[in-house]
């Protein structure tokens, strides 16, 4: 089958200690146009991580270019590769 290049799976693969340590949500991305919460923010207090450079970097976690960001970007069939290959350890 055929897909084009931008309907592609895409992953961005990054240590756990990394994504602990570098992640940060302030749930903008919950706001309504209104301004009220789309849906319940969790319980707990908005996500950072202890060397986050701002207090929401999720776009930089979703965004697929390999080019930039942390870890690595891999397409589907590089993906199903990594995961065959067991237990990882990242350094």
């Amino acid at each position: 089958m055929n897909i084009d290049q931008q309907y592609r799976q895409m992953f961005r693969v990054v240590a756990a200690r990394e994504c602990v340590d570098h992640f940060s949500s302030d749930r903008s991305h919950m706001i309504e146009a209104g301004g009220a919460y789309s849906a319940q923010p969790p319980g707990f207090p908005p996500l950072r991580g202890p060397r986050a450079t701002s207090s929401n970097n999720m776009n930089e976690w979703i965004n697929m270019d390999a080019t930039t960001g942390r870890g690595r970007v891999l397409n589907l069939e590089d993906m199903e590769a990594f995961v065959a290959r067991g237990p990882h350890r990242f350094t």
